[in-house]
């Protein structure tokens, strides 16, 4: 019955049985939107309770398939990637992307392994950028995340003890 209800109300959020009670559920969570200029679908992965480190974020990335690709955090190489992230899923929530800043080295990878340079695209976050790249207590590395849209949408580097309650999911040409 709920089935048929649902299929005829056309809702916008999808509804999911659990424990004997309903709860609704965004639909990025479950279904990756298609971005034609970088032809990946993406989704935003959130999470109610303790944040995400990086790595884990990273880790359950790479676990998710859709329509037979393996997913990794979102690589956001392009203004174009940017702007769509931000457009569709206006996240109000800091959240991981597929880039670390490595700190000895002094130097940004994303999840592929390609090494970014400073003509590459890059969007951090103005205060962030005025901080500088110190690492702090030592850190290997510093993931790379979004602040949230309502501040303004841009990179920011974390610590590898930091938790972030959502990341971007890329699943690259997926067809």
């Amino acid at each position: 019955m709920l089935s048929r209800f649902c299929r005829t109300t056309n809702f916008a959020a999808l509804l999911i049985l659990t424990a004997g009670a309903i709860r609704a559920q965004s639909p990025a969570w479950n279904t990756p939107i298609y971005d034609p200029n970088s032809k990946s679908y993406f989704a935003l992965v959130e999470r109610d309770s303790a944040g995400y480190l990086w790595q884990d974020a990273n880790n359950e990335a790479r676990s998710r398939q859709y329509k037979g690709v393996q997913g990794r955090l979102a690589v956001v190489n392009s203004l174009q990637v940017h702007e769509f992230l931000l457009r569709t899923f206006h996240p109000d929530k800091e959240v991981w992307i597929g880039l670390r800043y490595w700190c000895q080295q002094h130097a940004l990878e994303d999840v592929t392994g390609r090494r970014h340079t400073k003509a590459d695209f890059q969007a951090w976050a103005r205060k962030w950028l005025a901080d500088g790249f110190a690492c702090k207590g030592g850190s290997e590395y510093m993931g790379v995340g979004y602040s949230r849209a309502s501040y303004g949408f841009g990179w920011i580097g974390e610590g590898i003890g930091k938790g972030l309650n959502a990341y971007f999911i890329e699943f690259p040409n997926a067809r």
